[in-house]
């Protein structure tokens, strides 16, 4: 059975889907500002292994994967006035080079990928509903807030900054907290943001503009699998203030479905730690980042896939050259087993000590050691069982 450490209780949980036959996961895209990075390698890979073991054991027609895009936010237009063309292209060309990475990384498509600008009907809806239940307000400049003072109380027994573990007072000083004199609480964060002048903008009840960051996630999710999951991950950056918001958003929404801690908005929260490098977080805001395509053409797609599993997905990987060359040779020789002809069937006390590993909260560190013994005793049955569980392919 599969365990996985809970974000919202710090502790390591048995999983339990709310309905085996339609178990579902919500995972937080890219913003394609720019193309992507090692880190988003880094946090799909992940998800990857995860989304395989769930068909694994649930079957692969009963799990419901959705990854968005954050397809228009601030820096995304701003890259388009910097180089001169709009946003919707700087976000199309970067996705279009994402979804290769993913391709080429061998990680499986989502079941749904939407977008924001795809989805701007349910984000004004979820705005509508949350301004109706007087949770959240406008403001003359035409904004919409979220009244972090009107967070309905709900069986599930959350308040606000349980997810990221933060005091009230770092809340605010943490969040994106941005000046505006209309604001009832200093903390109260943006569900809608009024129109700029020549700004891609949409029209509303209460105004045209576009969505704060984080009520776009809370409505996509609603529309592909409802107010309830089973699963919500992410980045460990995301903890707060976005997934902190969007669960707020949810309970402002929804609290009369979340009667207990089983029955919130996600059953569980998974966060997935950052690639470093020499310490420091890789992220395009220090300039300190490898583009994902770039590190893919320089080592193989088969090379990052192991360098990423060598570690724990809650422990930070520390990015080198010398790394990803040294992660090479043993997936050359696991790629070269993949081609062999097929072997037959895998030991079964094998099938049940890998899976063991990948269900101890997805230990893939100790299920990548435990192929690389069947190959070194030349199980090839058990290599290739194993390394298709491990998303690597011929």
């Amino acid at each position: 059975m599969l365990n996985l450490t809970n974000t919202l209780t710090r502790k390591k949980e048995l999983f339990t889907p709310r309905d085996p036959s339609r178990v579902t996961m919500y995972v937080c895209g890219i913003t394609p500002q720019e193309a992507p990075h090692l880190g988003h390698g880094r946090g799909y890979v992940v998800t990857d292994i995860l989304f395989r073991l769930l068909r694994h054991t649930y079957g692969e027609n009963s799990v419901v994967y959705v990854r968005n895009y954050t397809d228009v936010d601030d820096k995304i237009i701003e890259k388009a006035v910097q180089i001169g063309t709009t946003p919707e292209a700087v976000a199309n060309d970067n996705i279009a080079i994402f979804q290769q990475c993913m391709n080429d990384l061998n990680i499986l498509t989502p079941t749904h990928e939407p977008r924001i600008t795809t989805s701007m009907p349910e984000i004004i809806a979820f705005v509508q509903t949350l301004l109706d239940k007087k949770i959240a307000y406008t403001t003359p400049e035409g904004d919409v807030y979220y009244d972090l003072q009107k967070l309905p109380a709900c069986g599930c027994g959350y308040h606000y900054g349980q997810l990221s573990s933060k005091k009230p007072e770092d809340l605010i000083m943490g969040s994106r907290v941005e000046p505006n004199l209309s604001k009832r609480n200093a903390g109260d964060f943006a569900l809608w943001k009024a129109a700029k002048p020549d700004e891609i903008s949409w029209a509303t009840p209460w105004g045209r503009g576009r969505p704060g960051w984080h009520i776009e996630c809370s409505a996509m999710s609603l529309a592909t699998i409802g107010p309830q999951m089973d699963i919500h991950g992410g980045g460990e950056d995301l903890q707060f203030p976005h997934h902190e918001n969007e669960l707020a958003q949810n309970i402002g929404a929804f609290s009369e479905l979340y009667t207990d801690a089983e029955n919130g908005f996600a059953k569980l929260w998974f966060h997935w730690a950052f690639i470093t490098v020499n310490g420091t977080k890789m992220s395009k805001s220090l300039g300190n980042f490898t583009y994902l395509d770039h590190a893919i053409a320089a080592h193989g797609a088969a090379a990052i896939r192991y360098w990423l599993l060598q570690t724990h997905y809650r422990k930070p990987v520390d990015y080198s050259e010398d790394a990803l060359k040294a992660a090479a040779k043993p997936a050359k020789r696991l790629m070269a087993a993949l081609k062999e002809p097929a072997a037959g069937a895998p030991a079964p006390a094998f099938q049940e000590k890998f899976l063991s590993m990948l269900n101890d909260d997805l230990n893939t560190a100790k299920a990548l050691a435990a192929l690389n013994t069947a190959l070194s005793a030349n199980e090839l049955a058990n290599v290739q069982w194993g390394a298709k569980l491990l998303g690597f392919k011929a």
